[in-house]
């Protein structure tokens, strides 16, 4: 069976990462997956400084997914929001390290 990923279902879209980090899915998207933009956001500014000199004219943002900033991140419901074709979230797990008493 032929893998989606082995597709042209990705060529020239627009993609928002969620949590892009290192930029790993940042380069999958981009460079394997002939997306036409990719905009990123993640809650460490460091990551967004990165992301922002390696894909230099690509948006991304510092938020935090869980509050009312990235509504406005990503437009009003006047019909300036932002669009996208596919929104990722590869890798964005909450882990918990249980301390045995």
């Amino acid at each position: 069976m032929k893998s989606i990923f082995q597709t042209n279902h990705f060529n020239n879209i627009e993609v928002l990462d969620i949590g892009c980090g290192t930029g790993f899915y940042i380069d999958l998207w981009k460079s394997e997956l002939g997306a036409k933009r990719v905009a990123g956001i993640d809650i460490t500014k460091i990551a967004v400084d990165n992301l922002k000199r390696k894909y230099y004219g690509e948006e991304f943002f510092q938020v935090d997914i869980s509050s009312d900033d990235v509504l406005r991140m990503l437009g009003n419901k006047s019909g300036n929001e932002k669009k996208y074709d596919r929104i990722s979230a590869f890798d964005n797990t909450i882990m918990h390290k249980h301390k045995k008493n």
